[in-house]
């Protein structure tokens, strides 16, 4: 473990580069939660490598894991955001009107459309891997925040972060195999009216 004077120079070097990091990730990224997310991930990363604090090294090593992590996010936002577009456009073409469409999914209203929907979501749920499965249902399902889950689970925030992201991809590859465009937008529509 750490000595006494490593973790005062983390300390210090959190004090001096914390609100510097966040003004910059800020450029990047349009919402303060996640800003800081990517920030205080940026600080784990670099306190696991185990290395001095107090280098040059170190403080290169801080802004460079901070900007990887803000493009990351971005490469992920642009992938779900094309991808809704092109839902948004398929359907136009096919003359739907989504816009009319009540999503709320009260399984009064539409027991058989809840119904399938609630089936083709746990299908996909189910074949995540285990500790993947289980830090997105306690993310989308039980609405607890990265960190929140990573002090319930004992793993790093960037664990978290990896794990969600590789549950969102199986779900977008998913919804690629899903031969109904309707489930489709469904899927999407619901996956991303989750908390997140």
């Amino acid at each position: 473990m750490y000595s006494e004077s490593i973790r005062s120079d983390f300390e210090k070097m959190y004090i001096d580069y914390q609100p510097r990091l966040l003004a910059y990730v800020q450029r990047f990224v349009n919402d303060p939660s996640t800003a800081q997310d990517l920030v205080q991930d940026s600080f784990m990363a670099l306190w696991n490598k185990q290395i001095p604090f107090n280098t040059e090294e170190s403080r290169r090593l801080l802004f460079v894991a901070t900007r990887n992590r803000c493009l990351n996010y971005l490469k992920h936002k642009s992938i779900v955001d094309r991808y809704v577009v092109k839902c948004q456009a398929q359907a136009k073409s096919g003359g739907e009107r989504l816009y009319n469409y009540d999503f709320s999914f009260l399984e009064e209203k539409h027991p058989y459309l809840y119904q399938e929907l609630e089936y083709q979501i746990q299908q996909i749920v189910d074949s995540l891997p285990e500790r993947c499965r289980e830090v997105f249902i306690l993310s989308r399902f039980q609405g607890l925040k990265n960190r929140e889950i990573a002090e319930r689970l004992h793993i790093s925030l960037n664990t978290v972060e990896r794990h969600i992201q590789r549950a969102l991809r199986i779900f977008a590859e998913a919804l690629e195999h899903e031969k109904s465009l309707y489930m489709q937008i469904l899927i999407l529509t619901w996956l991303l009216n989750q908390p997140s």
